[in-house]
C-alpha cells in the first residue's frame, strides 16, 4: 500500500468517527421517554399521553434524551469533503503528485522501491524548474547518501541520474560522499542481492578520481569478490602501478567459479595488458587441476608471448602440441597461432608429431606450423602436398598452400611434381603457388595474408558444422 492510501484510510476513519460522535449527541438525562415523541413517560403505563403510541412494545421506550453536537458533525463532513478530490483523481487515474507538498513527496520518495518512482520524478521536475528550496535539496541529497550507505538495493533513491544530479549540484557534503563510497564498496562484496555489485561499480565511476584513488586499499580485501571488483575498476582507469596484483587476481579469476563476469574481465585484461610478469604464473597454471584455468592459461600465453617477445617454455610448447590432437581440451586455433609464431622453438616437438602421431589432422597442423615458420623437410612437404588436394576438412588446402609458399624454394620440386597429379585441385594450387613464387619480393597476392599474426582457426572434421 502506498503512503497516500494509508493516509486516506486514516483520515476517512477519523471523519466517520467524528460523524458518529456528533450525530449520537450528548446525553442530557436518563429518564424513560417515548421513542416516537420524546415525552417523559415516568410512571405511565399503556399509551403515551402526548402522541398516543402504545408503550408496551419492545422498543417503544428509550432511556435518556440526547442533543446532537454540531462541531464534530461539521469537522467530519469537512474531512470527508477533503477526501473527495483525491478520491476522484484516483477513480479517474489522474496523477496527484504535482499537487502534493514537498515534504510529503520527500516522505513518499523514501519508501519507493521501484524504478518508476512518481514522487521522486516530481521532486526532480521541481528541481529543474527551480521550485525546490535549498533545504529540500539538502534533505534529498541526505536521503540519497543514506540509501547508498545503508545498503538499500531496491530503493529508487539509488538511481544514477539522481546521484549524478546531486554530485554536479554540489549538494553532497564530504561526509555524505564518504558514506556513499563506503556503501558502494560494500556492495562490491559478494552477497545474495543480484545487481548490487553493478550498482556499486556505476557509483564509483560516477564519483570519478577521488573514488578511484581509494580503490588500491581494497585490492587485498579478504572478500575475494570485493578485491576482484576493485581490480576491475582499476584496470580501466589506472592499471600500471598495480600491474602485479591485477595480474595475480586476473589469473585466479580464470578458474571455474560461481562469479559471473570475472572470467570475461580476466581474459580481456590479460590479453591486452599483461606483460612479462604474467608469463611465469600462467606457465605454472597449465599444470593446475582446474581445467578451465589450464585451457585459458595456454590460450592467453599466445598473445602475451607475442607482445613481450618471450619464447614460451618447453612445457607450454608441449601443451600447445597436445591441443592439436582431435578431442583435446582447449581450442586448436590458439595453439596453432602460438606454434606458428614459435615454430623454431617447437620444431623438435612438431617433427616428433609428424613421425609418431596417429591423428592425421594433428600431423597436418604440425606440418602447417612448420611450413609457416619456413621450416621444410621431406615429411612436412609430403603432408602439405597431400592436403592440397580435395579433402573433407574445409580450408585445409588453402592453408597448406600458404605454408608451402612460406617454405619457399625447398617446396619447388614437390610443387612441380604435383603439376602432373590427377587431382585438379592439387594441380590448381600448385600452379598458384609457383606463380606467387615467381613474383617480385613484396608483391601482393593471396598468400601474403597468411602470416603468423593472422592464422585462421583450424577445426577438426567433427567440428566443421560449427
Amino acid at each position: 500500500m502506498t503512503t497516500l492510501t494509508i493516509i486516506s484510510i486514516g483520515v476517512a476513519g477519523v471523519a466517520l468517527a467524528l460523524l458518529a460522535l456528533g450525530l449520537r449527541g450528548k446525553r442530557l438525562d436518563r429518564l424513560p421517554r417515548c421513542r416516537a415523541c420524546g415525552y417523559d413517560v415516568s410512571g405511565i403505563d399503556g399509551a403515551c399521553p402526548e402522541c398516543g403510541r402504545w408503550l408496551g412494545g419492545r422498543f417503544a421506550i428509550k432511556h435518556g434524551a440526547r442533543r446532537r453536537r454540531p462541531i464534530p458533525v461539521a469537522l467530519g463532513l469537512l474531512l470527508l469533503l477533503s477526501l473527495s478530490l483525491p478520491a476522484y483523481w484516483w477513480w479517474t487515474g489522474r496523477d496527484t503528485h504535482a499537487h502534493r507538498p514537498t515534504w510529503r513527496l520527500l516522505v513518499e520518495a523514501g519508501s519507493e522501491s521501484r524504478p518508476e518512482a512518481p514522487a521522486l520524478d516530481e521532486l526532480i521536475a521541481r528541481w529543474d524548474n527551480a521550485q525546490l528550496s535549498q533545504d529540500a535539496i539538502d534533505d534529498l541529497a541526505s536521503m540519497v547518501s543514506r540509501a547508498w550507505g545503508s545498503g538499500q538495493p531496491r530503493s529508487a533513491l539509488r538511481r544514477q541520474d539522481l546521484f549524478q544530479r546531486c554530485l554536479i549540484s554540489a549538494a553532497f557534503s564530504d561526509d555524505q560522499l564518504r558514506l556513499a563510497f563506503d556503501g558502494a564498496m560494500r556492495d562490491l562484496s559478494h552477497d545474495d542481492v543480484w545487481g548490487n555489485a553493478a550498482q556499486g561499480e556505476r557509483l564509483i565511476r560516477t564519483l570519478g578520481t577521488p573514488a578511484i584513488e581509494q580503490l588500491p586499499r581494497f585490492l587485498h580485501s579478504p572478500d575475494r569478490q570485493q578485491a576482484l571488483r576493485a581490480a576491475r575498476l582499476l584496470s580501466w582507469y589506472d592499471p600500471e602501478p598495480h600491474e602485479a596484483r591485477l595480474t595475480e587476481l586476473a589469473i585466479d579469476s580464470l578458474r571455474d567459479d560461481e562469479h559471473h563476469g570475472n572470467l570475461g574481465w580476466a581474459q580481456g585484461y590479460l590479453w591486452s595488458h599483461a606483460g612479462n610478469g604474467a608469463i611465469e604464473p600462467l606457465t605454472r597454471s597449465i599444470h593446475d587441476p582446474d581445467t578451465q584455468l589450464r585451457v585459458h592459461a595456454l590460450e592467453l600465453l599466445v598473445p602475451i608471448s607475442r607482445r613481450t617477445g618471450v619464447t614460451p617454455s618447453d612445457d607450454v610448447l608441449d601443451a600447445w602440441v597436445k591441443m592439436l590432437r582431435t578431442g583435446a581440451e582447449g581450442r586448436v586455433g590458439a595453439a596453432t597461432r602460438g606454434l606458428v609464431e614459435h615454430a623454431g622453438a617447437a620444431e623438435c616437438q612438431l617433427r616428433e608429431v609428424l613421425v609418431t602421431s596417429d591423428d592425421p589432422q594433428q600431423r597436418f597442423i604440425a606440418a602447417y606450423a612448420l611450413g609457416m615458420g619456413g621450416l621444410g623437410g621431406e615429411q612436412v612437404l609430403a603432408t602439405l602436398i597431400d592436403h592440397l588436394g580435395d579433402n573433407e576438412v574445409a580450408g585445409d588446402a588453402a592453408r597448406a598452400a600458404a605454408a608451402l609458399f612460406h617454405v619457399g624454394d625447398q617446396a619447388r620440386p614437390a610443387l612441380l611434381e604435383a603439376l602432373d597429379d590427377a587431382d585438379p585441385q592439387r594441380v590448381r594450387h600448385a600452379k598458384d603457388i609457383l606463380w606467387a613464387m615467381s613474383l617480385p619480393e613484396g608483391a601482393q597476392h593471396a598468400y601474403t595474408r597468411e602470416d603468423p599474426r593472422h592464422v585462421a582457426f583450424l577445426w577438426f572434421p567433427q567440428a566443421c558444422e560449427h
